[in-house]
């Protein structure tokens, strides 16, 4: 027998409390990052020189290695970075709005709503979709997509399992 069917049907399911606090954490300290990069970084020219400078030692670091794939990754992190840093603030705004978002969706799981799984699944989709605002296709590392989506996908299942749970205070 699965976890659901032990439980009283008013009781939380244990495995969607573990995902709740998990999510909560991400998104919780992705909001409180995004904004403390908003209110105190000063995006300028010396900070992309630095920027620049350090893809640069990385670079020259891994090609001592000759590891052309970590090479070509750190390269586009670099201009990813540089992108991020001409759009700091609207960046920043976007993702603090993606958070709230995630919290939102996990705040109405909690509740029993089964929206707040809908709101997540459109919340891993922008989480994912996000850096395309700011970048071309080309610049956006393949690994990363795909790291980001394999995790989305994983929660978004792992989150399905408690849908029943959830429904149960729609009627």
């Amino acid at each position: 027998m699965s976890e659901n069917n032990l439980l009283k049907p008013d009781q939380r399911p244990k495995g969607l409390g573990v995902l709740s606090v998990l999510t909560l954490l991400f998104t919780g300290f992705g909001f409180l990052f995004d904004a403390l990069l908003l209110f105190t970084l000063t995006p300028n020219e010396e900070l992309i020189r630095t920027q620049k400078l350090a893809v640069a030692k990385q670079v020259i670091e891994l090609q001592k290695e000759n590891n052309e794939d970590l090479v070509n990754l750190v390269r586009q992190l670099g201009e990813m970075n540089v992108v991020f840093i001409n759009h700091h603030y609207a960046y920043r705004t976007v993702m603090m709005v993606i958070a709230l978002m995630g919290i939102f969706s996990v705040v109405l799981m909690l509740r029993r709503r089964i929206l707040g799984f809908h709101f997540y699944i459109i919340y891993s989709l922008f989480y994912i979709g996000s850096v395309y605002l700011f970048l071309s296709p080309s610049q956006v590392p393949n690994p990363l997509i795909w790291f980001n989506s394999i995790v989305a996908f994983l929660f978004i299942l792992l989150y399905a399992r408690n849908r029943k749970w959830m429904e149960g205070n729609e009627a």
